[in-house]
């Protein structure tokens, strides 16, 4: 994080931006034809926007400016026949660039999508992984289904998103949010690390300001994952610039978790420690047989994980046991090592710990997402575990800058001499939780919800994230503007292999809070797995666990929010 004075320094700026942008939106045009002089708000002035351009001066932090590559109207129902059945209303389709000021770095590439039928809100979308690719300004948020309430896009709200800095390819890894190759370059990392976010939002406010005439009476910004510790960031650093949030998974402590990574999968590069896909399903199958019937009902989710405490050795082979329905010595140790804390207080700032990941209470490992299919190892295989390949490119690209180094051999937690470029990389990357009073002074609103099935952000890191919340700025005062909703079942996104899928109308919820002041009341969220058939469970805040009462089993009504063993009622 920034010193103080950086940070006032920032928020100056950020102050002085947001009084001069009317001016510095025709200042900035290089065009003679000001976007204004169409009927604000049209398909004309729609058009006209390709002409439109912000000098750097317009933004608080450094760039290159900020240039329109392509502007066009889209008539509505052009997604009718979209993926899911999303459909899109009158809107005009934004693709930008926030230009480089090193002429070697990226742009920070951008979309909006600004509806004809604006309520005067924006929402702003955040990234994932190493990001790389710009989110989809036209679908419904976190993956849910079009008929658990229209897309934003729909309901009205100008939606905008970056690739953060940097275009993701696939050249080594899975994915191109995987791909860490731009972080060699200090810009791109700067603007991955959390440049990027104001300079998108300041883009996007210019760029709503020239379409309609008037800036956006709200602005609110939502992510998961990484995009969740991108949205935490944004809050906390500029927070004049955001007036609510929805976090999911946040990836808050990222440089911390990737070392992390870096421990659990160093194990499992000994092939006799890996775990094949049969072995998977037999560690998972092991977990749910002696964890799920512990909120009163077996269900194929594990709802109340402190009481989960498998017996890891009954599963050990012995003599007289198949080695397909067992576990080598070597594979109980790794997934021992799995379950524990990592111990980074070899650290001269920051986080010294992360405190392990869920494999022992429902978490699953099966599919690409997660253990994959080949020992980890260097150089990537593409079928090896994703935040293996996440590791790599954390070390190689990000932290030491290295092509050639096999991140395997670093221990992350002794790393010796390349313990000060990798410490100082962290240092840039985590987000520790602050008391977001000045989020809160202007009356912003945060949600923040988590699966506690979740092998890659673990919701005992999200946990030790909101208890430190809660002792810098107190339970009451916390609680007055932010709720934490833990979800049993749920993994990393829709991404992952999920016992239970959420949907509920979260943007609905926050933007009650932020514009009527209706603090979100009791919900019940559905399942969308293919194999779920949209049962229901209560949403239980944290402190809480769910507990079966009896009658239907796919019916909410069925539970109850029960209060974990040591916490209050």
């Amino acid at each position: 994080m920034v010193g103080v004075t950086q940070e006032v320094a920032r928020r100056n700026r950020w102050a002085l931006a947001s009084v001069l942008l009317g001016t510095l939106v025709l200042a900035g045009c290089t065009t003679a034809q000001d976007p204004r002089r169409a009927a604000p708000g049209n398909a004309a002035a729609c058009v006209q926007l390709e002409t439109f351009a912000l000098a750097s001066r317009s933004l608080s932090l450094p760039s290159g400016g900020v240039r329109i590559i392509d502007a066009h109207f889209v008539p509505e129902g052009s997604g009718a026949e979209a993926e899911g059945g999303t459909s899109w209303p009158d809107h005009c389709r934004i693709k930008g660039h926030v230009e480089p000021v090193d002429s070697t770095a990226p742009p920070i590439r951008f979309e909006m999508a600004m509806p004809l039928a604006w309520n005067e809100k924006a929402l702003m979308l955040a990234g994932g992984g190493f990001d790389g690719i710009i989110p989809p300004v036209d679908q419904p948020l976190f993956s849910q289904p079009s008929g658990f309430g229209p897309s934003p896009l729909e309901r009205g709200y100008v939606t905008f998103g970056s690739d953060s800095g940097h275009e993701g390819t696939t050249v080594e890894v899975l994915t191109p949010l995987v791909d860490g190759s731009f972080a060699r370059n200090d810009e791109a990392f700067q603007n991955y690390a959390g440049d990027a976010l104001i300079k998108t939002r300041e883009a996007a406010g210019a760029i709503i300001d020239a379409y309609y005439g008037r800036p956006a009476r709200l602005t609110y910004i939502a992510g998961g994952s990484n995009g969740g510790r991108e949205t935490l960031l944004a809050i906390s650093q500029w927070p004049e610039a955001f007036d609510g949030a929805l976090v999911a998974y946040p990836f808050w402590n990222h440089g911390t978790t990737t070392l992390a990574f870096g421990s659990v999968w160093r194990r499992f590069t000994d092939p006799d420690a890996y775990l094949w896909p049969a072995q998977q399903a037999l560690l998972y199958d092991f977990v749910m047989a002696s964890c799920d019937a512990l909120d009163g009902i077996s269900d194929g989710l594990v709802a109340h994980p402190s009481a989960c405490r498998p017996d890891l050795e009954t599963l050990a082979c012995r003599d007289d046991t198949s080695p397909e329905t067992c576990l080598s010595p070597a594979q109980v140790a790794a997934i021992r090592n799995f379950d524990s804390p990592t111990d980074l207080s070899w650290r001269k700032s920051g986080e010294t710990h992360h405190p392990g990941f869920p494999v022992l209470q429902g978490a699953d490992l099966r599919g690409p997402q997660q253990m994959g299919n080949a020992v980890p190892g260097h150089p990537i295989k593409p079928d090896m575990p994703m935040t293996a390949q996440f590791y790599d490119q954390f070390i190689r690209h990000a932290a030491l800058r290295d092509e050639t180094i096999n991140p395997w051999v670093i221990d992350s937690e002794a790393p010796g001499p390349w313990a000060g470029k990798i410490g100082d990389t962290v240092d840039r990357l985590d987000v520790p939780p602050t008391s977001l009073q000045a989020f809160r002074d202007r009356g912003g609103k945060l949600i923040l919800f988590q699966g506690l099935a979740d092998p890659i952000v673990s919701p005992r890191s999200t946990d030790d994230y909101w208890r430190r919340l809660e002792g810098v700025i107190g339970e009451p005062d916390l609680k007055a503007f932010a709720r934490y909703y833990l979800i049993p079942g749920y993994g990393h996104g829709a991404g992952g292999s999920n016992a239970f899928q959420p949907a509920w109308d979260q943007l609905q919820d926050l933007d009650d809070w932020v514009e009527l002041g209706t603090a979100p009341a009791a919900r019940t969220i559905t399942d969308v797995t293919q194999h779920g058939q949209g049962r229901t469970r209560p949403l239980c805040e944290f402190g809480q666990w769910t507990q079966y009462q009896g009658g239907d089993p796919d019916s909410a009504d069925s539970y109850r929010c029960a209060a974990v063993v040591g916490q209050p009622e």
